[in-house]
């Protein structure tokens, strides 16, 4: 059982969000103290509208965006690794340069999304997600080591982590329920 005074710090963040003029979701999360780039990691976003909202460079990774609406928004340089956006809306959505290891898009709306330089899609992702209606821009091979970061006898660091290899066979990206692992 809670602590009383964190039942009345939840009630006064409710209040709080409820007084707030606006529906903007960066304003209300500073509103509540919280970072939307830094502090969503593993949240549960599940059916949260996130239209138009500008998370660029946010980490992402493991957050439950299933049935989110992110139309327009902007995941510029997002990292979405291992994030759950199965059914979400991402009409329009920009994802460039966006890391989406281990990511689930299926059954999601991409109509218009443009996944530019993005890491972790298979050729099949990314065949796909264009039939789908998204635009696809492949990493060159040139600009890759630039893109992902600096790559040390065999590993590749990202974000500071050390990857010995990058699977991207396990993003679950089609458009059909049955995934075939």
């Amino acid at each position: 059982m809670a602590e009383p005074a964190s039942f009345q710090e939840l009630n006064a963040a409710i209040e709080q969000v409820l007084q707030a003029q606006t529906d903007d979701f960066s304003a209300i999360a500073s509103t509540l103290g919280l970072n939307p780039l830094t502090d969503l990691a593993g949240a549960n976003l599940s059916g949260v509208n996130l239209e138009h909202v500008d998370l660029s460079g946010a980490n992402l990774r493991g957050t439950n965006l299933s049935n989110a609406k992110l139309g327009w928004a902007k995941l510029n340089h997002a990292n979405l690794s291992g994030a759950n956006l199965q059914g979400a809306d991402l009409n329009a959505t920009q994802l460039c340069r966006a890391i989406l290891l281990g990511a689930t898009l299926l059954g999601a709306n991409v109509q218009g999304a443009h996944f530019g330089f993005v890491l972790g899609l298979t050729e099949m992702n990314k065949a796909d997600l264009k039939a789908r209606g998204a635009t696809v821009k492949d990493v060159r091979q040139g600009k890759m080591r630039r893109y992902v970061g600096r790559k040390r006898r065999g590993r590749i660091i990202v974000n500071g982590k050390k990857l010995r290899k990058v699977q991207s066979q396990n993003s679950s990206i089609g458009n059909s329920q049955n995934n075939n692992r």
